[in-house]
């Protein structure tokens, strides 16, 4: 098993590699068209040539273009996204998380199921943040500062930080800055 058939793949992936494929056989046959058009008008030994070129190339652009309109009949699976509702389309239901198309935000799934998703605030800048049973460790969006999070009640986290990693406190102190030396001169 390859490492792309181990996730579910997008629809419009698909659709975009079964066209590609298909330009590999359209671009050919039209060039196969032309020249087969040009050898039929301009010569008289080239008369066979012209025939095969043109014969070729229908068939070749007829499959490119049958092997491309299959890709509509690709069949699909949509899946909710639990934080903006937006529609995502795959060629299976995913096993693992995934990118929102829409928000680009994880979408997390444990066993085949789409986790619901709990909002709370940041203590520090009340912006809103998301986190699911999955979650370990919550970082505030705006401020990068760690949100406690308990999924049981009375629970306290059972993960941290390592320190240093998230933003813990500001100084709040002013700075004077002093510029001592105007360094080499590149300007002129």
């Amino acid at each position: 098993m390859s490492e792309t058939d181990k996730h579910a793949q997008r629809s419009s992936d698909v659709q975009e590699s079964t066209w590609a494929d298909a330009m590999m056989y359209l671009i050919p046959g039209i060039i196969a068209i032309v020249i087969g058009a040009v050898g039929l008008r301009y010569g008289e030994m080239f008369v066979g040539i012209g025939w095969v070129g043109i014969i070729g190339g229908v068939g070749a652009t007829g499959f490119g273009l049958y092997k491309g309109f299959t890709s509509k009949k690709i069949e699909f699976v949509k899946v909710e996204c639990v934080y903006c509702h937006a529609q995502n389309h795959f060629t299976y239901h995913p096993d693992d998380d995934f990118r929102c198309d829409k928000c680009q935000r994880l979408v997390p799934i444990l066993n085949g199921k789409v986790l619901p998703v709990e909002q709370v605030r940041c203590g520090f800048c009340n912006t809103l943040n998301y986190y699911s049973e999955k979650t370990e460790v919550l970082l505030c969006e705006n401020c990068n500062r760690e949100v406690p999070i308990s999924l049981d009640e009375g629970r306290a986290p059972t993960k941290r930080l390592a320190p240093g990693y998230a933003v813990k406190t500001e100084d709040q102190r002013q700075f004077e800055l002093r510029l001592i030396d105007p360094g080499p001169k590149t300007e002129e």
